[in-house]
């Protein structure tokens, strides 16, 4: 079996080609591409879906040229693409390239739900170089997505049941750190411009100013729900008051990230502690940052849960972890959708959504 698959859900375009025997439970990763728009949005601080939407529709029929050297369209048994969430331009770049391959090449197509994915890529385990299986996971499990765009509690009951138990009330995760980042005066993604001057401030043993200190917003709200806006204005009017030294600025970043980590992991002790949870299942973007990892890893630790991260690579946007899924849900007998059925839907959420 061969699988193409595509993801344009924000500002990187992936596709990637898998292929496995009958009835193997892993599968060969033949190719795994990806081309990212960071360098075309960091002027604007941010990302321009129209934009994106353009970058897509160049860079997204050369990396399906390049995934497919050596082999035809019919060479093909399935293609996956990411129907949502994200931009409602950019998923659409995606959506329609996958439909032309499925009815031109009477290929079966599968949506498949970008939260999901990142569930998935922290359940990869790589057998051996270019071979993948998935982790064993022990139910019920808690689910923290942190990305540019998302900020979600979920509680898997058992395999592929969701429910969503917590979610940001403004901005998310990711955004707040662009944005603060931007105050500071850094560029475009922001988190790893603030996650490399904390870590530094860290290793130094700074100590931020008392003025600086930085709220930790709904830390005891009694609920599994996030806000980062307020702590992003904090930003902006600490550095209004201070002028602060490179110094300073360092421990700042730690402050900042300090403040991101303490709210994360409180929600994720006590979604754990309401759940009974016996593993905890860290995706997206922001779950690249070192800090954070380890503070959960630190928790899980403790409480004697079982930790599954994706690797770093995979912790952003890819199209491997649309593939992933693509693959279970053939494994598992899920029917195919009718392309004409399949429409962008940005605001796509992942409760009770059973594979």
């Amino acid at each position: 079996m061969r699988l193409l698959s595509i993801e344009t859900s924000c500002d990187e375009t992936g596709v990637s080609l898998i292929e496995w025997k009958a009835n193997s439970d892993s599968f060969r990763v033949t190719k795994n591409l990806l081309v990212s728009q960071i360098d075309i949005h960091r002027e604007y601080g941010g990302v321009y879906p129209n934009i994106a939407k353009r970058e897509h529709a160049k860079a997204l029929p050369l990396l399906i040229e390049k995934a497919m050297e050596g082999l035809e369209f019919s060479d093909l048994d399935a293609v996956a693409v990411t129907y949502g969430p994200g931009l409602s331009p950019a998923l659409w770049v995606g959506i329609e390239a996958a439909k032309v391959l499925a009815q031109e090449y009477n290929l079966p197509l599968y949506p498949i739900n970008h939260m999901e994915g990142h569930i998935y890529a922290s359940m990869l385990s790589e057998i051996k170089k270019n071979e993948y299986t998935f982790k064993p996971v022990t139910y019920p499990a808690i689910a923290l997505l942190i990305s540019g765009g998302h900020t979600e509690l979920i509680h898997i009951s058992n395999e592929h049941v969701y429910k969503k138990i917590g979610e940001t009330q403004d901005d998310a995760v990711g955004e707040a750190f662009d944005k603060a980042a931007r105050s500071m005066g850094y560029p475009y993604p922001g988190g790893p411009e603030i996650s490399k001057r904390a870590k530094i401030a860290r290793q130094e043993g700074s100590i931020v100013r008392s003025e600086l200190r930085l709220p930790r917003p709904m830390l005891h709200s009694h609920d599994l729900n996030f806000s980062f806006s307020g702590l992003k204005t904090a930003v902006l009017y600490a550095l209004q008051k201070n002028e602060l030294n490179d110094e300073e600025k360092q421990a700042f970043c730690m402050e900042f990230e300090n403040a991101v980590t303490d709210v994360l992991v409180k929600k994720v002790k006590d979604a754990l502690y309401l759940y009974n949870a016996k593993s905890l299942i860290v995706g997206g973007g922001v779950s690249a940052n070192a800090h954070i990892r380890e503070s959960l890893e630190k928790v899980c630790k403790k409480e004697d849960i079982e930790l599954l991260l994706s690797e770093k690579s995979l912790s952003t946007d890819n199209a491997l972890m649309i593939a992933a899924i693509a693959f279970a849900e053939i494994k598992h007998d899920i029917p195919a959708t009718n392309p004409e059925e399949i429409r962008a839907t940005p605001n796509l959420s992942l409760s009770n959504t059973p594979l």
